[in-house]
């Protein structure tokens, strides 16, 4: 029964992975596809940048073999080549409408698990009615929201970003007496002659070097802002983060980490002075997986809607609203950020 669906398929289409020559196709299925101003479908370099690898493009493609055209496509991010390690993230999974074959997508998805063989995965911004069902039945990936947590700078009187009805203090005072101090880094060299990099870590998925050299420090359009954490002259982890402006006003959202989690506790006095020193509105982090307890110790508290607050997840273009983002990964303990796969990715160029 199997072989016979596989057959099927094999008939009607290729299933491969993208080269670099395939770059016009898939812009032009993703923008009329897709979404007809998105960065992917009208901005090459940036597309070239994100998926680009060498010679090959990293897409999965599902081609009609009558006429060569694309009819589906699975991208993916790569953090790491590592056998043992290697993680994947997932990002735009889609079969064009129109198309009559049955699960044809499931089919798709399949293929890339095949082509790509990665250890360990994840994706951010899956769908909650269509794609979260699939892949927690058929692929039996672990389906969540990711947790929203905010530190609010205890200057301000008046928000414009966020609109705060309960000023909510965090549930534990910062532990001033145990917090490190964050350290900002200028470059990767400077990183390197500090902190060990090409360290696996429990729960988080494992990115090796090039990969943050591309994600975080040769970032085309974002700058990144990257601190350590610091205890007795010893960088114990690194903290990665992003400035965004909204009406003349400024917040800095935290989008990844690197090291022991239970180090993310000592944090918070640094983080604290972050804010208040630059004059941001707030912090934010979104995540899955952190334990509240860590996030406490950091100063940040959890977003929970009915107390009211609104702290906007989208600023391109700018929403003040709260918008839940879904995900799913391999492995129910892994925490996934939001600097992972495209969820922090720009929406114009």
């Amino acid at each position: 029964m199997g072989d016979e669906r596989v057959n099927k398929y094999d008939e009607l289409y290729i299933f491969r992975e993208a080269k670099i020559n395939d770059a016009d196709k898939l812009m032009s299925f993703i923008k009329e596809h897709w979404r007809a101003n998105h960065i992917l479908g009208n901005d090459r370099d940036f597309f070239l940048y994100e998926h680009g690898n060498g010679d090959r493009i990293n897409f999965i493609i599902c081609e009609d073999r009558n006429n060569s055209e694309i009819v589906g496509m699975q991208g993916f991010i790569p953090y790491s080549w590592d056998e043992e390690l290697r993680h994947i993230c997932g990002v735009m999974t889609m079969v064009k409408k129109g198309v009559t074959t049955p699960m044809l997508g499931i089919e798709l998805i399949k293929r890339f698990i095949d082509i790509v063989n990665y250890k360990t995965y994840c994706g951010i911004g899956t769908n909650p009615q269509t794609l979260a069902p699939l892949a927690k039945r058929l692929f039996d990936r672990f389906v969540c929201k990711i947790t929203h947590y905010y530190q609010l700078n205890k200057t301000v009187d008046t928000f414009k970003i966020a609109k705060i009805v309960c000023q909510k203090k965090s549930l534990e005072e910062i532990e001033e007496c145990n917090s490190s101090q964050l350290v900002e880094f200028s470059n990767l060299e400077e990183v390197k002659r500090n902190f060990i990099l090409n360290k696996a870590y429990k729960f988080l998925p494992y990115k090796e070097e090039w990969y943050l050299k591309k994600r975080y420090f040769e970032h085309p359009i974002y700058r990144y802002r990257v601190w350590g954490i610091v205890v007795k002259e010893a960088v114990l982890a690194l903290l990665f983060g992003r400035e965004v402006e909204h009406a003349n006003v400024k917040i800095i959202r935290f989008v990844d980490f690197i090291g022991d989690i239970e180090d993310l506790s000592l944090s918070g006095k640094g983080i604290k002075d972050i804010i208040e020193t630059n004059s941001y509105e707030y912090a934010d982090f979104l995540l899955h997986g952190i334990p509240e307890r860590i996030m406490r110790k950091s100063g940040f508290v959890r977003k929970i809607e009915e107390e009211g607050n609104i702290i906007p997840t989208y600023f391109e273009p700018f929403i003040q609203s709260n918008v839940d983002i879904w995900l799913e990964k391999s492995h129910e303990e892994m925490v996934v950020f939001k600097g992972d796969g495209d969820a922090d990715r720009p929406n114009f160029s």
